[in-house]
């Protein structure tokens, strides 16, 4: 698995044409990521998921994310946390349309002293990045995870399709 996700970043660096180093590590560094708030049945959900990117070309970019999410059932008068991290590539193929993977490990804890480790995504799609102002803009992705499989037992993600907004800054 290790080498099949080194060998799809090394793919789709070998797209990139024009060289970065005439510019600073603030014009290559971008952030951004989304913000989730939600009410309904009697279930409460909270997300918060940074992102911090690096522009290694123009068209090519690579960068770490962190996710954190609390969950409240009123009506099982339970809760849980889901914490963890990933990994992702993204590639403008036209102006505002871009390629991207992402590979996220996270954890989720549904007792004081119980933690359960290692659920693994692997996430592959594409996106639409819209202007806003500046060099701010407003994100919309559609992903595929290409690790989920529900008869394998417990899966955090209902579907392997996944849709996300969310703003950047410097993307």
């Amino acid at each position: 698995m290790a080498r099949t996700l080194v060998f799809f970043f090394v793919l789709l660096s070998g797209f990139t044409v024009k060289s970065q180093s005439d510019k600073g590590l603030g014009d290559r560094l971008y952030f951004g990521g989304g913000f989730g708030l939600n009410s309904r049945n009697n279930i409460s959900y909270f997300n918060l998921s940074p992102q911090l990117g690096y522009k290694i070309t123009d068209p090519f970019s690579v960068g770490i994310g962190a996710v954190y999410q609390y969950t409240v059932n009123q009506i099982q008068g339970t809760s849980f946390i889901l914490y963890g991290g990933n990994l992702f590539s993204r590639y403008v193929i036209v102006k505002n349309f871009f390629a991207t993977t992402e590979y996220e490990i996270l954890a989720f804890r549904d007792q004081p002293d119980i933690w359960n480790t290692g659920f693994k995504s692997w996430f592959v799609g594409g996106g639409y990045s819209y202007p806003i102002r500046g060099n701010v803009s407003f994100n919309a992705t559609g992903l595929y995870n290409l690790l989920w499989n529900r008869s394998n037992g417990y899966t955090l993600y209902g579907s392997p399709f996944n849709l996300r907004v969310g703003l950047n800054v410097g993307f």
